[in-house]
């Protein structure tokens, strides 16, 4: 059963510590993060006189595969992502210059704009809890570890920024996450959720054309969000293991999530490690991003 629980959560998230060490990322030298929430009213007032454009109706923050951002567009609507990977400066949440430009990308959101952010999960899901020592009545972790602090600033920085921009501007956002992650039980998230009346639901992106099952947890704003919870099956898991073997069966060379391996001298204990194929799994499925987009469409055309 171990075994079994192992591999299961391995599948369940999205981009585990083994699978790349780019999931979670600095810039910037630790002695020169930045805190947003210490500066809540200096940034308040700077989000106050601006006076520039207002031309975006979505915000993909985190999106390096940018199927959000590239969804809006397609429909004919303005969006733009926001992602350390794409620009290492201009995009580092940890630092001032970075946060400094999401509040800018922030500020051009149209009414009824549309916001998703999906945070690094590497130091807040259960397949890393030997090393960020996480648990329910210490969801923070080993602050010891610059790797958890540099985790719980970047989601503390994201909560900010999302308290400070609802006024200022009127939108939607949905923060995803792995449903192994501690996230949503940090104080700053339930703080953020219990002043923007989010609902929280539970889904499987496998529903929405995902490789994997990908069990997920969905918090924010959205109406009618609670329409994208869904229910896995016996029935359902045996369709998706078959439509991943036909998809696998297709593909040149297929696709190689995990591994499992016996640990050195026991027979009967294995280890499970994610792959560079791993890295897949973090992009959203063009499918989970037209559900998005349909509540989202019908809620902005309602305004």
């Amino acid at each position: 059963m171990s075994l079994l629980f192992a591999v299961w959560t391995l599948l369940c998230c999205i981009l585990p510590l083994e699978a790349t060490k780019e999931d979670l990322r600095a810039s910037l030298d630790e002695d020169n993060w930045f805190d947003a929430s210490l500066h809540k009213e200096e940034l308040d007032s700077l989000m106050r006189d601006y006076q520039g454009v207002r031309n975006l109706c979505c915000l993909d923050v985190f999106g390096f595969s940018g199927s959000m951002a590239k969804h809006w567009t397609k429909k004919g609507f303005p969006a733009i992502q926001y992602d350390i990977a794409l620009n290492p400066r201009s995009d580092d949440l940890l630092g001032k210059r970075g946060y400094l430009h999401l509040t800018r990308l922030g500020l051009r959101l149209v009414q009824g704009a549309m916001v998703i952010l999906g945070p690094p999960c590497a130091m807040n899901i259960y397949l890393s809890t030997s090393v960020h020592k996480r648990h329910i009545f210490g969801p923070e972790g080993d602050t010891s570890n610059k790797r958890v602090r540099m985790s719980n600033l970047l989601a503390s920085n994201m909560a900010c920024f999302l308290e400070l921009l609802s006024r200022h501007r009127s939108f939607w956002f949905i923060v995803e996450q792995p449903s192994s992650s501690y996230l949503f039980k940090m104080e700053f998230m339930l703080a953020l959720s219990a002043l923007l009346f989010c609902k929280k639901i539970h889904t499987w992106l496998a529903f929405f054309g995902h490789d994997l099952p990908k069990p997920t947890h969905l918090v924010g704003t959205l109406p009618d969000m609670g329409t994208l919870c869904k229910k896995m099956t016996k029935a359902d898991r045996a369709k998706f293991r078959a439509r991943l073997e036909r998809r696998q069966a297709k593909r040149k060379i297929p696709r190689k999530y995990y591994i499992k391996e016996k640990k050195d001298g026991e027979q009967k204990k294995m280890s499970v490690h994610g792959c560079k194929d791993l890295a897949f799994s973090a992009h959203y499925p063009s499918g989970f991003a037209h559900a998005i987009f349909k509540l989202w469409i019908t809620a902005f055309q309602n305004l």
